[in-house]
């Protein structure tokens, strides 16, 4: 019973090892691939254009790897190279790594540099140097114009042969020599125009190399390379302008005093009435009245009132006369008067400034600007202090009342190196 489990133990692990040796090398390619791909799909909108910048290294390093001369794709594991095992091997840890832990990995440029200048490159085979991360195009008429740069001796001289595609569409290349190859297309030739804003497109490079002088299909090789395009909003974002300023206003008031009553029915009374102090508050002098209410006999005979203001206080002095033979006089009053201060009013006014791609600008405001946000396509905002910014997507400069304002053109954008 022990050998004939031993055996079938054998057994079972040599299936294992076959089977890993028979997986076909493509196989394993497209799966790397593939992880790349949903990296970038699956990535927040704040985190995608650095990822799309990241992952373009170790795409073209997949790319140099798959496009060995020594090597064919189509190959079972198990017929690789000692060498080109290792390689693919370094390739798998260093993808799997970057996709897993992307912060960790802070030289994906040097790594991938590094692993492309390892592989073993023959005679004439195509070499192709990093390209662009990725290019920006916004609508259908938008045109592109990529350039690759590398070493491409054998090039076939067919642009139906050497061209650029994505799943249904191609275009071949505007010209070429033996170090460039240039592709001039508008975004609609490729079937870009139908890409949702900030969606990416995979796009591949196929060269065709030709061995001999004579064009023989049999001496062929080709050659894929892959980069991105990156679809961009109508707009870079927007600025949510503040604007701040005060008003200076004189708030007034009407204050009464409470009623005051003099009755000369006893004899002769003399009072005086001086106006409260308010605090923060100054009284309107021409405003300072006395309100009769009520009296009994002849004003100026039975009874009289007069201003009598002393030591900065604003006072009235009212007196009733006693009359033996008729009626007196009686005074029922109160004073009446303003007062007034002055307030500062703070103001605020928001506006909203939407952005175009490339604009370069200057914009016054006729109100001090207490505070800009820069809120980019990708819904990220960004509080502009010290009066400037700069970022991928906008150039700021505030000089009081006046904003400077620069956005990138998307032609500039694609033919930058």
């Amino acid at each position: 019973m022990s050998i004939n489990f031993l055996l079938l133990s054998l057994l079972s692990l040599q299936l294992c090892f076959a089977q890993t040796a028979d997986t076909y090398l493509k196989s394993n390619l497209e799966e790397l691939h593939q992880k790349l791909d949903e990296f970038i799909t699956n990535s927040p909108n704040n985190q995608k254009l650095e990822r799309l910048a990241q992952t373009h290294y170790w795409l073209h390093a997949l790319a140099a790897y798959s496009n060995m001369g020594t090597l064919s794709i189509y190959e079972p594991m198990g017929q690789l190279s000692d060498e080109e095992k290792a390689a693919f091997d370094s390739l798998t840890a260093h993808i799997t790594a970057f996709v897993t832990s992307p912060s960790a990995d802070h030289e994906p440029q040097q790594k991938s540099q590094q692993f492309v200048n390892g592989l073993k490159v023959l005679k004439k085979q195509f070499i192709v140097d990093f390209p662009k991360p990725l290019y920006y195009f916004i609508d259908k008429n938008e045109q592109l114009s990529v350039t690759f740069s590398g070493e491409f001796p054998v090039l076939l001289q067919d642009t139906s042969e050497v061209y650029l595609y994505t799943d249904n569409h191609k275009v071949g290349y505007s010209s070429a020599t033996d170090t460039t190859i240039t592709f001039t297309f508008t975004a609609a030739q490729l079937g870009l125009d139908s890409a949702k804003p900030l969606a990416t497109t995979n796009i591949k490079l196929q060269l065709v190399g030709q061995l001999g002088r004579k064009v023989n299909p049999k001496k062929q090789f080709t050659a894929t390379y892959d980069f991105y395009a990156l679809s961009l909003p109508a707009s870079p974002g927007k600025l949510t302008i503040t604007q701040s300023s005060t008003a200076s206003n004189i708030e007034k008031q009407t204050k009464c005093t409470r009623t005051f009553l003099l009755n000369g029915s006893k004899g002769n009374l003399v009072e005086k009435q001086c106006l409260p102090s308010h605090e923060g508050w100054s009284i309107v002098p021409e405003s300072v009245t006395l309100v009769v209410e009520s009296s009994k006999g002849t004003k100026n005979r039975d009874w009289s009132y007069r201003k009598t203001n002393a030591s900065g206080k604003y006072c009235y002095t009212a007196e009733v006369f006693y009359n033996s033979s008729g009626p007196s006089g009686k005074l029922e009053y109160h004073l009446k008067y303003d007062i007034k201060r002055s307030t500062t009013e703070e103001m605020t006014n928001t506006k909203e400034l939407l952005l175009g791609w490339g604009e370069v600008k200057q914009e016054q405001f006729d109100t001090p600007v207490a505070q800009i946000v820069f809120t980019d396509f990708m819904g990220t905002q960004n509080i502009i202090t010290d009066g400037s910014f700069q970022s991928f997507w906008l150039q700021l400069k505030q000089e009081n009342n006046s904003i400077a304002i620069k956005t990138p053109d998307i032609t500039t954008l694609n033919t930058q190196p």
